[in-house]
């Protein structure tokens, strides 16, 4: 008797993938703006500085599964399946001893940078689409296993340093915040969390809420993105506190409960 394997459900409850139309995928109106974004991605996976990329600068490309996805569904093209560095926390990560430190250990992560771009296909990918230009993180593959401990892992971080920063207002967040929680992760790049852990990460070029325009690289991202930005991707989630602490630790947070 075969007995198919239960999926898995993410942390936001889900597991199914939606099956999008082609009609709720904007594309670039004009045959200048469709020819510009190929050059822009051929450019991008040939790991050249990319025409108006290299110019409005603040884009740090990584090359991890999930990018060449987001960065194609933002310019109305065909999604690829292309990436070059895989990034993997281990258990050690988590340790509160290792929290404290500006750049993880190379003992802490395991990093392949391969010569060459290297392909999945869609149902090796780290995220999944939920709704129109929404994703979640996928459950149900070892790319999105990796992703998510990414995630946990800034959380985490951001919860052990008390990382906290102003945010503004948004589409997403009605009204701005004096403080909240914020890590980087490389696929998302910064993330702000809700205390709980959950997260809405709006995957754009152009500037976000908490940046300042007033500056000459700025005005660029926001002049150069509009050329080429179709969609606007959203990637949502919650992420875990999954620090481990040492005995001496645990004795001192029961006493500070205590109190």
């Amino acid at each position: 008797m075969n007995i198919m394997a239960k999926k898995r459900k993410n942390l936001m409850g889900n597991n199914k993938r939606y099956e999008i139309e082609d009609s709720e995928v904007r594309t670039s109106s004009t045959p200048v703006g469709a020819w510009m974004a190929e050059v822009i991605y051929n450019s991008y996976e040939k790991g050249e500085d990319a025409p108006i990329l290299e110019e409005i600068g603040g884009y740090g490309k990584t090359y991890v599964k999930g990018e060449s996805e987001l960065l194609t569904r933002l310019m109305g093209l065909e999604p690829r399946y292309t990436y070059e560095n895989t990034f993997e926390f281990n258990d050690d990560a988590f340790k509160s001893e290792n929290m404290n430190i500006n750049e993880p250990d190379d003992k802490l992560y395991k990093h392949n940078s391969y010569d060459s771009m290297q392909t999945y296909s869609p149902e090796e990918s780290p995220i999944i689409e939920i709704e129109p230009n929404v994703f979640e993180v996928n459950p149900n593959t070892d790319a999105g296993r990796i992703l998510q401990d990414r995630i946990d892992y800034s959380y985490s971080r951001a919860l052990h340093t008390n990382s906290y920063e102003k945010t503004l207002p948004d589409e997403y967040w009605k009204e701005g915040r004096d403080e909240m929680l914020f890590g980087e992760e490389p696929l998302l790049g910064k993330i702000f969390f809700e205390d709980d852990g959950s997260f809405r990460d709006l995957w754009n070029l152009d500037l976000d809420n908490y940046e300042v325009l007033l500056s000459k690289e700025n005005i660029k991202r926001t002049l150069g993105s509009s050329i080429f930005t179709e969609n606007r991707p959203v990637i949502r989630g919650k992420a875990r506190d999954r620090r481990v602490f040492n005995q001496d630790e645990k004795i001192i947070n029961s006493m500070s409960r205590g109190k």
